[in-house]
């Protein structure tokens, strides 16, 4: 009986630039399955500007590799996904849609969707439909001036500015949690959906999300990952994997990003 070939097995990285973190990961791929070699996040620290994404990306890819063991030139391909409208962003190819929702479902493969809940945007996607047929919706999230906020809510409730603060987070996550119930409802999700994303973990705003659920009457239950925070990055790691794929049986690839190639300091195969 002839022996099997065994699986080619790639590696690749993906990066998710938030609005207060990096996050980044290292999959090994055989086949169809994908494993986590490593993760890190780095906080984005002070006020943000181009300088300090690319000090907390060269951080999050120097600390990855090294919990990995391994060496730039042994990556196969890098991805990014994230926010859009910075240039920092876009390292290696660029995914802005479905990142998070491969991500959650390498995570609960029985998830029928994946509701991201970001610093700046909340985003919901369907996993189980092939990619011609996957519906994705998302929603801004404005931030405002936050001292200002602050110190009208404390004027309005005659509370001091402590006491306005507890009460500007729990305004912001039933907020929040209103706004995630509309975009599962205009997707018309049930079943079971992985939570993702900054908030995932924090409990006051999934209690506020299931009090919603609830009081809509929704057949939602949800799902949630201690590496939820990671499911961006996640995803953005197997969509390199495809890619790579991809463009290997090509003999023309798309040119690579110079500013992630020094970035990264790997060689210009891996960010085509």
């Amino acid at each position: 009986m002839p022996k099997t070939a065994p699986l080619e097995t790639l590696l690749t990285s993906g990066l998710d630039v938030g609005a207060r973190s990096v996050k980044i990961a290292i999959l090994s791929h055989q086949g169809a399955r994908s494993a986590v070699l490593a993760k890190a996040l780095v906080r984005i620290q002070g006020c943000r500007d181009t300088r300090t994404d690319r000090v907390a990306i060269r951080e999050s890819w120097g600390r990855v590799l090294g919990d990995a063991g391994l060496s730039a030139g042994d990556i196969d391909y890098v991805a990014s996904t994230g926010t859009p409208d910075r240039q920092t962003v876009r390292v290696g190819h660029f995914y802005q849609r479905f990142s998070h929702a491969l991500g959650a479902r390498l995570l609960f493969p029985d998830g029928t969707a994946a509701l991201d809940i970001g610093a700046s945007q909340i985003r919901c996607a369907l996993v189980r439909e092939p990619p011609e047929r996957r519906r994705y919706a998302a929603t801004r999230v404005e931030a405002g001036n936050g001292s200002e906020i602050l110190e009208a809510l404390a004027r309005r409730a005659s509370v001091t500015l402590d006491e306005a603060a507890l009460r500007a987070v729990v305004e912001l996550q039933n907020d929040l949690a209103t706004r995630a119930v509309r975009l599962l409802r205009s997707l018309r999700v049930d079943g079971r959906v992985v939570l993702t994303g900054g908030m995932a973990l924090d409990v006051d705003f999934v209690r506020s999300l299931w009090c919603r659920l609830l009081e809509s009457e929704s057949s939602v239950s949800l799902l949630i990952s201690p590496e939820a925070v990671f499911a961006g990055a996640y995803g953005a790691a197997v969509l390199a994997a495809r890619r790579f794929r991809r463009i290997s049986r090509t003999a023309d690839p798309v040119a690579a990003d110079p500013v992630a190639q020094k970035l990264l300091g790997i060689d210009r195969r891996a960010l085509n």
